[in-house]
């Protein structure tokens, strides 16, 4: 079995830990659209 590697699973040089990960995250003050077109899954 082999690894995949992907680019944006690498930590950009230069930026903290935190402001990475914000970026990673899906939070619903930042992606709202993206929340109101899947609500309907939760309905």
């Amino acid at each position: 079995m082999t690894t995949q590697q992907f680019e944006s699973w690498k930590q950009p040089e230069g930026a903290s830990l935190e402001d990475w990960l914000n970026t990673r995250i899906a939070r619903f003050e930042t992606r709202k659209y993206d929340f109101e077109a899947l609500k309907f899954q939760a309905d």
